[in-house]
Order: C-alpha cells, then structure tokens, then sequence
C-alpha cells in the first residue's frame, strides 16, 4: 500500500527505506551488515532527518 499511495499525485509523503540491489563484499555479523547496507539506527535516523527536512 505504501508504493502505491507514494506514486499518487497529491498523496501522502512516503521515504522507501531498504537494501539497495547490490551484494555485499564480504560476510560479517548482524551490526555489521545492517551498517553495510545503511540499515543501522545512524545510518536510517540520518536519511530520514534530511527527508524530513527537505520538505
């Protein structure tokens, strides 16, 4: 539902946030692959405070 209402003219802001298509380089825990693909908490809490700030 969320891909759709942020296609819609006039709908509401929506900030897709996810793995990008590409493969990791190399293997590694938990937090280190959330930080590989930007999916830790600094990495989220920064993406979305510029979106938030662009307007």
């Amino acid at each position: 539902m969320a891909e759709i209402a942020a296609e819609m003219a006039g709908g509401p802001r929506v900030k897709r946030l996810g793995i990008r298509d590409r493969f990791s380089e190399m293997c590694g825990s938990y937090q280190y692959l959330m930080k590989e693909h930007e999916l830790d908490f600094e990495c989220l809490h920064m993406r979305v405070r510029d979106w938030v700030e662009r307007g």
